[in-house]
């Protein structure tokens, strides 16, 4: 029999903005506890009906709602029908026709809260990352078998957030044939291989598809700096574009290795490619005299969380700083926050700074959001997490 969850208040405006997430302080009294990830019935202070979702107690984010309309049960046909809705608007959107490599599911901005699954080629990769999906992880593995009939789904259910919610690590083959070390994906004219089992995320950065694309006509005939270049995505687009040369910087080695190996695949020539911590080799490439006519600026998140916002704002404005210093005049800087804490705001201000420090003008020509496969939910805020301008630094 379902449970029901009265919460401690009345949500008046819930059903309508439809934000998934109620925290643990807004949890009434309970009778009887849900087991973790269990799908329950929730109503306001008052009685009315809010909406169903999976509880768990080990999170803080105690309810993640999945459904509002009080005659829409969540069981195995809701599940399905969800599922093929999100993966029927990717097959829609015209930037995804000349790309094997693709987010099908986003969870919260797809209805589907804790749930992401990428596709790579012939390859599904799943992060479960919630109690509530793996309840039901059985069931989405079958329905994207019948989807997609991939060759294989991986599971790379091995971010920090699974800990949040009470849950182990876990990574593996699902379903089907384990995948290959490099796994061959096409985004346009640009091939990439890719290492689905051990590279970040789920293997490739697929949210800067279009950033990629849209940067990458800026840099013809220039010599470009790639900072955080991970495993060469922009330079491989920048140098098919007609980029003269680009000089990849990463701390991993595993990636600058990957890199090397994408830049053959696409048959470039060989390009300098450096290891070493970011901030220190910037310093030293300016005092060697070392410029660029483009450079692009790809970090990793500097703010896990809102708390971390004041010193990555300062880890920004810093970035910028040595990355304008290493521009020749009339220079091309694409720089990138995938820190959802972190407003397009707060970030051209912390780029002002650095123009101000560099004795720099510089001008936004184009502004860069995640591709469009990553959607913004308008009721979910914190689904839009990567921004990014494209300038030039007089």
């Amino acid at each position: 029999m379902e449970k029901t969850i009265r919460l401690v208040k009345k949500l008046e405006r819930l059903p309508a903005g439809r934000h998934p997430w109620i925290f643990s302080k807004g949890i009434g009294r309970l009778e009887e506890t849900p087991e973790p990830g269990e799908v329950v019935r929730v109503l306001d202070r008052d009685g009315a009906f809010v909406g169903r979702g999976y509880f768990n107690e080990r999170s803080k984010i105690t309810i993640r709602l999945l459904e509002w309309n009080e005659e829409v049960e969540v069981n195995r046909s809701w599940w399905q029908e969800k599922i093929a809705k999100a993966v029927e608007r990717r097959r829609a959107l015209p930037s995804l026709s000349e790309c094997d490599a693709y987010r099908a599911v986003y969870a919260e901005a797809d209805g589907l809260p804790g749930l992401v699954v990428d596709r790579y080629a012939d390859f599904l990769v799943f992060q479960c990352l919630t109690a509530g999906v793996e309840r039901v992880k059985d069931l989405l593995v079958e329905t994207f078998e019948e989807l997609f009939e991939p060759k294989g789904i991986y599971e790379r259910s091995d971010t920090s957030s699974r800990k949040l919610e009470g849950l182990q690590e876990r990574t593996g083959t699902l379903w089907g044939e384990e995948p290959p070390d490099r796994v061959e994906i096409s985004e346009g004219c640009c091939r990439f291989l890719v290492d689905l089992k051990k590279g970040q995320k789920t293997g490739f950065f697929l949210d800067q598809r279009e950033s990629r694309r849209e940067t990458a006509a800026f840099l013809a005939e220039r010599e470009v700096g790639d900072f955080f270049s991970y495993t060469g995505g922009f330079s491989v687009a920048g140098l098919l574009a007609g980029a003269r040369s680009s000089f990849l910087v990463d701390s991993s080695q595993a990636a600058l290795d990957l890199a090397a190996e994408n830049l053959a695949l696409n048959r470039l020539p060989k390009q300098e490619i450096s290891k070493g911590d970011l901030f220190q080799t910037m310093r030293r490439l300016h005092k060697e005299g070392k410029r660029f006519d483009a450079v692009v600026l790809d970090p990793p998140k500097l703010a896990p969380t809102r708390a971390h916002t004041p010193k990555a704002l300062r880890g920004y404005k810093d970035l910028n700083l040595m990355a304008m210093r290493l521009l020749r005049p009339s220079g091309i800087l694409a720089t990138f926050s995938c820190s959802g804490g972190v407003s397009p705001e707060a970030f051209q201000e912390a780029s002002l700074w650095a123009s101000m420090d560099a004795d720099r003008e510089v001008r936004i020509v184009k502004t860069f959001s995640q591709a469009e496969d990553h959607p913004v939910r308008l009721g979910f805020r914190e689904s839009a997490y990567l921004k990014g301008f494209l300038c030039v630094v007089e």
